[in-house]
């Protein structure tokens, strides 16, 4: 743990303020370790920066990049994009994305970024790659850190802040990334839809990377959603604000790509939106498996994300008490007179939503003839797998399924 402090003093008071981070996550960024900031610009990006080890992403080779203040780290162009594009991009731009939102370092933060061969970073970045890919023999000889520091959102009436970090690393063959997260408040600037202060709303940041094609590209879970918000407190290294890939050729540790999305081992989603094909994440080749399947007769196939689930429903009763006494689902009374055909209870969201069969339940309610009687329930009808079942309450009369009579009351 690093402390740094600041003190103000006056006859009066003294006020001690603290800032902390945890250098386990973070690597070391900084004017102390000759970082160079971006320039304080609306929309701004780094010069051309020329690396010193070739660079791997995907199937290009790269040997200059940019550090953009919209939380982009890109090759060959800067990004000024403000408002981020969900993933993929096919307009050719290749770039990292930790954090891809409307950054206003005029405010307060700073952009830094540095290339190095210091041999205790080298170290540190191979360790770190070497226990997420035990199977790769890696040795560092360039690593890149681009660090955000407490930068502002554009347009923002807060003092909310997001600090994080892009480390790029290489032996020239082999190319990693790492994605830090320490500390995420705010998602929108307010010129994408966001709310000044807040930060919250609008078009969420987007992070992950494209390689500018419609097949090489991923996507951090709650990417372009409000559930980007939670982005430090998820990883898939078990090292909550981590994320690490191999970017030479796509891999991921601990988990199987499905969609460009992450699962983790043992992870079970459904693929469609009818919940028919179950699929899982299996550690035997880092695959996802699928196979026939379908919820359960209690269960809702419901959408999650770039994946479907099978949700329990939840379960109420609707009771019509002497034809004129209705207590709805949500358990509120209401009272109507009058002779009336009354929906009673039906299926209203679209079919292709859900898996459960459309019904349709109605009834007559007949007013008395005289005002010492009371309304009553004449005929009730329910229709439901495409037939119709009738029957008249307090009759001799046969049920009626689809107009045949079946059996007497």
């Amino acid at each position: 743990m690093v402390v740094e402090s600041a003190i103000k003093s006056s006859p009066a008071y003294v006020v001690v303020t603290l800032y902390a981070f945890q250098d386990t996550l973070l690597y070391p960024y900084g004017p102390k370790y000759q970082d160079t900031r971006t320039p304080k610009a609306d929309d701004g990006a780094s010069p051309p920066i020329p690396i010193s080890e070739d660079f791997y992403f995907f199937t290009q080779k790269f040997r200059s990049l940019y550090v953009n203040n919209n939380g982009v780290v890109s090759f060959d162009n800067p990004v000024s994009q403000f408002t981020p594009d969900p993933f993929p991009l096919t307009d050719g731009r290749a770039f990292v994305a930790p954090f891809w939102a409307d950054v206003d370092n005029r405010i307060t933060g700073e952009v830094y970024h540095r290339q190095s061969r210091d041999e205790q970073l080298l170290k540190r970045v191979t360790a770190d790659i070497n226990v997420y890919f035990p199977k790769e023999t890696f040795v560092a000889t360039w690593v890149f850190v681009a660090t955000w520091d407490r930068v502002a959102f554009y347009g923002s009436l807060s003092s909310k802040v997001n600090t994080f970090q892009a480390v790029l690393t290489s032996n020239g063959h082999l190319s990693f990334i790492m994605l830090h997260y320490q500390d995420i408040q705010w998602t929108s600037g307010k010129a994408s839809g966001g709310d000044a202060f807040t930060g919250l709303g609008g078009t969420p940041a987007q992070a992950g990377f494209n390689n500018g094609d419609a097949k090489n590209y991923f996507n951090i879970p709650g990417s372009w959603t409000p559930r980007i918000i939670n982005v430090s407190s998820t990883s898939n290294v078990m090292v909550p604000g981590r994320w690490v890939f191999q970017v030479d050729i796509f891999a991921v540790p601990n988990g199987c790509i499905y969609k460009a999305n992450f699962l983790s081992f043992g992870a079970i989603i459904w693929s469609d939106n009818t919940c028919e094909n179950k699929c899982q994440c299996i550690s035997d080749g880092n695959r996802v498996v699928c196979q026939a399947g379908k919820c359960a007769s209690d269960e809702i196939c419901q959408s999650a994300s770039f994946y479907y689930l099978c949700q329990p429903m939840h379960r109420a009763t609707c009771q019509v008490l002497s034809g004129w006494h209705y207590t709805t689902f949500d358990g509120q009374l209401y009272h109507f007179q009058g002779s009336c055909t009354y929906v009673l209870s039906q299926m209203c969201m679209p079919l292709h939503k859900h898996n459960l069969e459309y019904y349709h339940i109605e009834a007559d309610i007949l007013m008395p003839e005289t005002d010492l009687g009371a309304p009553h329930i004449e005929r009730l009808r329910m229709m439901v797998y495409g037939q119709e079942v009738a029957s008249i309450i307090g009759t001799t009369e046969h049920v009626l399924v689809s107009h045949q009579k079946y059996g007497s009351l």
